[in-house]
């Protein structure tokens, strides 16, 4: 089995561009000889936005899977097993094993959807309508374990953002979650972490006057005195881009996927999006607000499954104007 250090960290650099809550990036990663482990960093986990790290193991569902289509390509199968025995101390960090990873020999297979890894990015500006869309470019996407619904109109746009900012609203009066929010953007470029992780200015499509006013304003007594007069979404509405957005998606998965297997879909219905140059951005608040999530909810096909996700997508102009965003090195997501 042609299975060694310098093909994991090969890997490693692929699976890292996975898409993760907040680009909080939480995933760490040892190497074995038959295989490798992969950690939650205690650092990197929202508490108080996903106490139940449901969110987290979607997030390491999307790593797996591109990992996974990088050793296929090679002859290399995986096989996963659920382990939480270890915890790991160093001066920087606490890392818990969450999952095992065994890598056996198996056939090459080529995935068609492994050359838009690199393509796959999240676009939070302002959609280019395109009144000649075709929605059976959608209907051609079948990914296993999930199903998929759209909802596309200028009307019906304007309505989801009205709920989008009313769920996100209602979201972040919770002052912990809102401080978890403001400790992962980044406003100015001085930022340490600018480059590393997080949601910096340019992820979120804000020129820098608008990262500016952010870094003023996105403090907790002034949302709490914003939302003494009913103002509070002034400082966190999508209301035009969602607008300018050709639709939404509103993602079901089966009720049988744990949430590691959600994540390895919900990826690769990404990809599948990038594959037919549709650009998207999750409106995670839809789901993660009771209000809206039961809106979702009485949408479904079938019982059998839940809400996972809602992305609204649309045409870029400029495929310039998608930024990448920033990821920490693969030495860094390697653990010694």
């Amino acid at each position: 089995m042609n299975w060694n250090q310098t093909l994991f960290s090969e890997m490693a650099a692929l699976a890292l561009r996975a898409p993760s809550v907040h680009n909080v990036q939480p995933w760490k990663v040892h190497f074995t000889p038959d295989g490798f482990e992969l950690f939650q960093v205690k650092s990197r986990r929202l508490f108080v936005g996903d106490p139940k790290l449901h969110d987290n193991d979607v997030s390491l569902g999307c790593f797996i899977e591109l990992a996974s289509i990088f050793l296929k390509e090679r002859g290399l199968d995986i096989t996963l097993t659920e382990e939480k025995t270890k915890i790991i101390k160093d001066q920087d960090d606490e890392y818990e094993q969450r999952f095992k990873v065994n890598v056996s020999s198996g056939p090459i297979i080529k995935d068609s959807l492994a050359p838009f890894i690199s393509k796959r990015r999240s676009y939070r500006g302002i959609f280019q309508y395109d009144p000649n869309f075709n929605e059976n470019t959608l209907k051609e996407i079948q990914i296993p374990g999930l199903e998929i619904k759209w909802i596309t109109g200028p009307s019906e746009m304007k309505k989801w953002a009205a709920l989008y900012d009313e769920s996100s609203s209602q979201i972040n009066k919770n002052p912990g979650y809102f401080q978890e929010l403001i400790h992962w953007l980044r406003f100015s470029e001085n930022h340490a972490k600018f480059n590393e992780d997080g949601l910096n200015y340019k992820a979120l499509s804000l020129g820098k006057a608008e990262a500016l006013m952010g870094s003023l304003l996105f403090k907790v007594p002034v949302f709490k005195l914003l939302s003494l007069f009913s103002l509070e979404k002034i400082l966190i509405t999508e209301a035009p881009q969602i607008k300018s957005a050709q639709g939404i998606i509103i993602i079901y998965a089966q009720k049988s996927l744990n949430s590691l297997e959600m994540g390895r879909a919900f990826v690769r219905l990404w990809l599948s999006l990038a594959a037919r140059e549709i650009s998207v951005c999750p409106l995670s608040s839809l789901v993660d607000f009771t209000g809206t999530f039961n809106i979702l909810n009485s949408l479904k096909s079938s019982d059998a499954t839940i809400p996972l996700n809602v992305l609204r997508f649309g045409k870029v102009a400029n495929e310039k104007d998608i930024y990448s965003s920033p990821r920490l090195s693969v030495e860094r997501i390697i653990l010694k």
